[in-house]
């Protein structure tokens, strides 16, 4: 059985998606994934991101199959509510799809995903750098005790140097 030690001297494998917000704004085109999410137009960047980056990695047939989902992503939807409030309407109907659970349910829904979830919405960076390192440190330790494969997606709400979204899928299989 492996430890938590030696598991994270192994690698998984890495996906990465670069998604560009102003991209986003400047286009009246709508996503390749729009038929198979509800109300796709109201979701926040950063789930309207990790619906692009699945989309994505699964048309150029780079996901894998997987026994449990692991999310990170910074502070739930803090951004994107305060972002809501400042610039919009007050409406619930809309509100709701800020909420930290929606980018889940939207990477579920396009992974055809009914299996459990485990969300961690750290407060900074460093803790986040923290839940991804246990997150793969126990995914290997599942792996090599149960055989259990992961699938990990880490949302970064923050824009990367080029002003870019970025969104990583861990595979430890």
């Amino acid at each position: 059985m492996t430890s938590l030690a030696s598991a994270e001297l192994k690698s998984p494998q890495i996906l990465h998606f670069a998604f560009d917000p102003k991209k986003r704004a400047a286009s009246c085109s709508e996503p390749i994934w729009k038929d198979r999410i509800d109300r796709w137009y109201q979701l926040d960047e950063t789930s309207f991101a990790l619906c692009d980056a699945i989309a994505s990695w699964q048309e150029g047939h780079k996901l894998k199959s997987f026994d449990e989902m692991v999310f990170l992503s910074l502070n739930g939807s803090n951004l994107a509510d305060a972002e809501f409030v400042a610039t919009r309407p007050a409406s619930p109907s809309k509100f709701v799809y800020t909420l930290s659970n929606i980018g889940p349910s939207v990477a579920s829904h396009l992974l055809k995903w009914a299996g459990p979830v485990f969300c961690y919405c750290p407060a900074s960076d460093a803790e986040h750098a923290f839940a991804l390192k246990l997150a793969i440190q126990t995914a290997y330790a599942k792996l090599d005790r149960d055989g259990v494969k992961t699938l990990i997606l880490a949302a970064i709400p923050r824009l990367n140097e080029k002003g870019y979204r970025d969104v990583y899928g861990y595979f430890i299989s």
